[in-house]
């Protein structure tokens, strides 16, 4: 049982949220309607390298990658997301897979490498 292990903070400032996060061992965010790079909230988990466990999104995602940078779970399973949360926490080898992987992807999102691709793209119209 891991119920001792869980914190549950209610609403908290942005600075006490990434503060939170940097503490935490996993970020676990199952959706109902699936994870996508589109919610903050999983992408905040992501931006702070933690190994994500989240539920896919019914539209298949090219950037969220069982084993490679999050770990999916059915949405509604909740025996497969205690398994899932359990064996990531026993596995410091997926843990750090994850770890990577969460930051290579955040780090495709982040404002500087988004104004990269809008400048390049800019460069290849003013080219065209």
């Amino acid at each position: 049982e891991i119920a001792h292990a869980v914190l549950w903070t209610g609403r908290a400032p942005g600075a006490a949220v990434s503060s939170l996060l940097a503490a935490a061992d996993l970020f676990v965010v199952p959706y109902d309607a699936g994870g996508t790079d589109r919610r903050s909230s999983l992408m905040a988990g992501l931006a702070h390298g933690l190994p994500v466990v989240t539920t896919p999104s019914p539209v298949p995602s090219s950037s969220l990658r069982d084993g490679v940078n999050v770990a999916l779970v059915p949405p509604g399973d909740a025996d497969a997301l205690a398994k899932r949360v359990c064996a990531l926490l026993a596995s410091d080898d997926e843990q750090a897979r994850l770890r990577m992987g969460a930051l290579a992807l955040a780090e495709q999102f982040s404002w500087p490498a988004i104004a990269r691709r809008t400048r390049a793209l800019y460069a290849q119209v003013l080219q065209s």
